[in-house]
């Protein structure tokens, strides 16, 4: 900053001290989700990413193993932002239950990802991850109160869609006699 009309500029000397101003480690995937329909996945950096070095494409990517077809990534550079913490990978198909592995190469931009001091990310980076089952849903427990019951609680094994329940309750069937 230069305060006056000199044209004079500043001297700034750090001296002392154990702070550390700068960080020339490579930016790295720390972490790896599923969504639960397993079509995307999560990732988080270690540090911030420049979004002038994420492509829209997703042509950073690689999983292994299969032929997993990556559709594009989702973040908020989109939205105006310079750097990212995070962002999603869109896939063309859900991936199956298994084990993977998440690589970073040079994308079509001609790099992986840089951070705010145009640290890149490690040619070839890679990350374990793993698609878990998805158990079948089943009902845990059904609760009412009285002797002749006209509203029954149903708790299920795991959260669901309130899209996928129909208000007549039809997913749902009572043994003897299916009483409406």
């Amino acid at each position: 900053n230069n305060w006056s009309n000199s044209g004079q500029g500043y001297t700034l000397t750090f001296a002392g001290g154990t702070a550390v101003i700068t960080n020339n480690t490579p930016p790295v995937i720390s972490n790896v989700v599923a969504s639960c329909a397993a079509q995307s996945l999560a990732i988080n950096f270690s540090k911030d990413i420049q979004c002038s070095s994420v492509t829209s494409s997703g042509s950073e990517f690689t999983i292994t193993p299969g032929t997993n077809v990556i559709t594009g990534v989702t973040s908020q550079c989109a939205a105006g932002y310079n750097n990212i913490t995070g962002l999603t990978i869109n896939l063309q198909n859900p991936l199956p239950p298994g084990n993977y592995t998440l690589e970073v190469n040079p994308g079509s931009d001609g790099n992986t990802f840089a951070d705010p001091c145009d640290e890149l990310m490690v040619t070839g980076f890679q990350i374990p991850f793993t698609v878990p089952a998805v158990n079948a849903l089943e009902v845990d427990t059904v609760t009412f109160t009285g002797c002749v019951p006209t509203v029954l609680d149903v708790k299920l094994t795991r959260p669901v869609w309130c899209s996928s329940v129909t208000g007549t309750g039809s997913e749902f069937s009572i043994t003897p006699g299916n009483p409406a």
